[in-house]
């Protein structure tokens, strides 16, 4: 008994070491050779050539923007498909835009790449994707994989959630699920390993942590230290790094750290589980950097022949207005307008006198509440109607542009952009004029993944527009980089789109 102990624990600790080190011991599809690091352990834990027993039912791959982990997912489903055109897969995603936009383009380019039929193909990888997903099932090789989205799973319609119950599947590649819901993954998990066909059944996740709920339920599953022992038999979880991509440009990761902030470059480029949403919400802000005092306040006060971009909030107490300048690549907060026990009327009367005050000639930009929409209580008009009214009669509307949409921007979407200008220094106040502002920037925390605006009342407002305006000159955004090529064709970096 003793031997036979020691012969299962030394069985043991040689899989674990073979998790722990990326050498490449097979010959995969042809030309294609996996990153050392991430890519090469996934792929010796999952030869690509033969199919293998395996004690796991799920791997998840977790890796940053651009790290290869979708290629890895690609050549994962061609590799299953190949081996056993009989064994039903999937490709799914979190959402069918991350289908269209990215990894069934993903797929495209590694069957384009590697010489890998696949079926629909239009003339560009992008129709070919799209295609795909409206057809919501394509064939790699002989093999017929169905392709569906996460909300197949959980959809609000009767049909939509027959379509994922229903299914039987011996493989399947899910990318960026780290966003899908954890009733999602349960009934997906519920369906591998059935239908006809030879393979065990196996899943791939290729995902990167969700950076607004990054200790969810593939933390508890992949990555918890803590989850008990039956989740560590069955789901395992596999580092794979931005660093690692040696296709990407030299410059490509310094691009991205200039881009991210440290939070973020956790998440985003290490694969990293961290929390954003926890002290200071604009945690950045320091006002001996960003505050204009003394000569800077007079040098970068009111310019009339700049634009000027003009945020609302509508509550009534307070009411709040804040006026911006951008001057190139960085904005200047001039003026607040902030009035307790006061309404909208008010409020656009008080902005439009200082217009005519300065006798601006300039673009008018304006940013503000979505629900501004709605009618107000003391009136029949709705809050963005008093505004442009006032606008109207005061002469300005035709210099106006409307810069705000049918709803708001995600709350740490738009934190983040804050943020990330706030670390670039281009982000600044005039601290005289705008005091609640820098309240707000100064004071304001989450509380249960959410900006705390129940400790004090008056807090937020201002803070809230300056999202607004910022977000959307700014926006932070993940922008899947193109590879370097020989040619010096320039890449979209991930961070902020001037």
């Amino acid at each position: 008994m003793a031997q036979l102990l020691t012969g299962l624990l030394s069985c043991k600790l040689s899989f674990e070491e073979t998790l722990k080190t990326p050498v490449l011991t097979h010959q995969p599809l042809e030309g294609f050779v996996p990153n050392d690091g991430g890519q090469c352990a996934f792929f010796n834990l999952v030869p690509l050539d033969r199919p293998i027993a395996l004690p796991y039912k799920t791997i998840l791959l977790r890796g940053g923007v651009n790290s290869g982990k979708s290629t890895a997912g690609a050549a994962f489903a061609c590799s299953r498909a190949q081996l056993d055109p009989a064994s039903r897969g999937l490709i799914t995603a979190n959402s069918y835009g991350q289908l269209t936009t990215s990894t069934l383009i993903s797929l495209a380019e590694f069957c384009r790449k590697y010489h890998v039929p696949l079926s629909p193909r239009a003339e560009t990888v992008e129709e070919t994707a799209k295609m795909i997903a409206d057809r919501r099932l394509c064939k790699i090789g002989e093999a017929s994989v169905l392709v569906l989205s996460a909300e197949a799973f959980t959809g609000k319609t009767e049909d939509s959630q027959e379509r994922g119950r229903g299914l039987q599947i011996r493989w399947f590649w899910a990318d960026e699920w780290a966003y899908a819901k954890g009733g999602a993954f349960n009934t997906l998990i519920g369906r591998l390993g059935r239908g006809d066909g030879e393979l065990k059944g196996l899943g791939l996740i290729t995902s990167s942590p969700n950076k607004n709920n990054p200790f969810n339920w593939v933390y508890d599953l992949f990555d918890n230290p803590d989850r008990d022992e039956a989740k560590r038999k069955i789901y395992v979880s596999i580092n794979c790094p931005t660093a690692e991509n040696k296709h990407a440009d030299a410059d490509y990761i310094d691009g991205l750290l200039a881009s991210y902030t440290p939070e973020l470059a956790e998440i985003e480029l290490q694969g990293g589980y961290v929390k954003i949403s926890i002290g200071k919400v604009f945690g950045y802000f320091d006002r001996s950097r960003h505050g204009l005092t003394g000569t800077d306040a007079v040098d970068f006060d009111y310019e009339a022949a700049l634009d000027l971009q003009i945020g609302f909030d509508f509550n009534r107490n307070p009411a709040t207005c804040l006026i911006a300048q951008r001057r190139g690549n960085d904005i200047f907060f001039i003026r607040e307008f902030y009035l307790p026990n006061s309404d909208t009327f008010q409020l656009a009367r008080a902005v439009c006198e200082w217009l005519r005050e300065q006798g601006h000639r300039q673009n008018i930009y304006i940013y503000g509440d979505a629900s501004g929409n709605s009618k107000t209580a003391n009136s029949e008009k709705s809050n963005w109607q008093i505004v442009w009214e006032a606008l109207k009669q005061y002469g300005f509307k035709s210099q106006c542009r409307k810069r705000y949409s049918d709803s708001n921007p995600g709350i740490l979407d738009s934190v983040i952009s804050v943020n990330t200008l706030l670390m670039h220094g281009r982000v600044f106040v005039l601290l005289s004029r705008c005091p609640e502002l820098v309240k707000d920037l100064e004071q304001l925390v989450w509380k249960d993944d959410a900006i705390d605006k129940k400790t004090d009342p008056m807090r937020s407002h201002e803070g809230d527009i300056l999202r607004y305006i910022l977000h959307t000159l700014f926006p932070y955004k993940q922008q899947v980089a193109k590879k370097g090529r020989s040619t010096g064709t320039k890449k979209a970096l991930p961070g902020l789109v001037v």
